[in-house]
């Protein structure tokens, strides 16, 4: 447990000790009040860029009563978000009872991606959580009326909630297990799910979630939500085991670039020193954005160019190199550079562990002028590792 680390609106998240950092099921009203306008303006603006880039491969996914509707999700994939905020939006395509869900929310919005690796942050210094396992903040809209589309239900992974509003949801924890006699339908995605919701609810804990709430539920606690009114919520789910195992994409990334299979390649030293070196640079790379996912190019090109001479500020955690010689990631972003290994070591050091960062001295550290200074920081600006302080 680590405990010199700032105190930030996320710790509050954890003032209620216990002995696993998800292990209760944790209501605090008001958390994020301050913050409800500005995260709901930039989930609108993410939103916005998913339905922009779609190009066919839909990454929303549109619910109406308790099934996915494929009609639904074809509308709001082809129909851009102008003026109005997502639930706005969500109400005027959908109607008054429909829901979409959108996965990986967090690398269409920096911000959003900042909010998400300052809590991120928090669970490390505040938890024994291994953060390493990753992590998927999602967004869930709903234009009115009607519960959940996945029933009363229970998630391998803690559900970590933010409830944006405008409106009001209900939520039931069942805190003993599966509701008694009902039926639960076996689903592997879902680790099963019930529709048998009137009768069984005098059993489960109820919450009304209002503007600012945060709540967690645990791994595994049966809960289904009631949308009573129009409104929004982010949610972060904390994965229990990593979701797409480093080893397993460095043998794909090997086998793809080599054009051989794994047996082959695993057969030899040499095969199995480039999948240890693809592993050891996803590695790099996830660690680079704090086990969260690279933002969405979309989201980078909204960064405004910098004027330059400017001091320049940390993004943490910034820049990692990588065991790629003049390589580094910056954000999730790999970078290559003809910079020696010991110039880019001293090069991340400096710029994830400076308060301020200047071209002079990022000049000296790579023994150029100022024309090569400038463009290194302007390529760290652009890929999100460092912003105009």
């Amino acid at each position: 447990m680590k405990s010199n680390y700032p105190r930030s609106w996320a710790s509050k998240a954890f003032d209620k000790k216990c002995g696993h950092p998800f292990g209760e099921t944790v209501h605090i009203p008001g958390l994020i009040l301050d913050q409800v306008d500005h995260l709901l303006d930039e989930l609108s603006l993410a939103v916005a860029r998913v339905v922009e880039n779609s190009t066919g491969n839909f990454r929303i996914r549109g619910f109406r009563d308790f099934s996915l509707d494929y009609r639904l999700t074809n509308t709001l994939g082809s129909s851009p978000i102008k003026e109005s905020s997502v639930v706005e939006w969500l109400s005027y395509h959908g109607g008054q009872d429909a829901s979409l869900a959108v996965n990986e929310i967090s690398q269409w919005s920096l911000p959003i991606s900042d909010w998400t690796i300052d809590f991120i942050r928090q669970i490390h210094h505040s938890t024994d959580w291994d953060i390493t396992n990753g992590f998927d903040t999602y967004t869930f809209v709903t234009s009115g009326g009607g519960w959940t589309p996945f029933g009363i239900h229970r998630d391998y992974e803690p559900s970590l909630i933010f409830h944006l509003g405008p409106g009001i949801k209900d939520l039931w924890v069942w805190p003993d297990g599966q509701p008694d006699n009902i039926v639960f339908a076996s689903s592997p995605a879902l680790n099963g799910v019930s529709f048998e919701l009137d009768r069984t609810l005098g059993s489960a804990e109820h919450f009304t979630l209002r503007p600012g709430d945060y709540i967690c539920i645990p791994s595994n606690l049966y809960h289904v939500f009631k949308n009573s009114e129009p409104s929004a919520f982010i949610g972060i789910a904390a994965f229990v085991v990593p979701q797409n195992p480093v080893a397993h994409q460095a043998i794909d990334l090997t086998c793809a670039e080599l054009g051989r299979d794994a047996i082959d390649i695993l057969s030899s030293e040499e095969g199995k020193r480039r999948i240890e070196t693809a592993a050891r640079n996803l590695k790099s790379r996830d660690q680079s954005c704090l086990y969260t996912l690279p933002p969405h190019q979309s989201a980078l090109s909204c960064i405004p160019s910098p004027r330059i001479p400017s001091i320049f500020a940390r993004r943490f955690p910034g820049v990692v190199q990588t065991r790629t010689d003049g390589g580094m990631y910056a954000f999730g972003q790999e970078l290559q550079s003809r910079l020696p290994r010991d110039t880019i070591e001293s090069l991340c050091e400096y710029v994830n562990h400076s308060e301020s960062i200047d071209e002079n001295t990022i000049g000296r550290l790579i023994g150029r002028g100022c024309s090569d200074s400038r463009k290194l920081l302007k390529t760290l600006h652009r890929n999100g590792a460092i912003v105009v302080a």
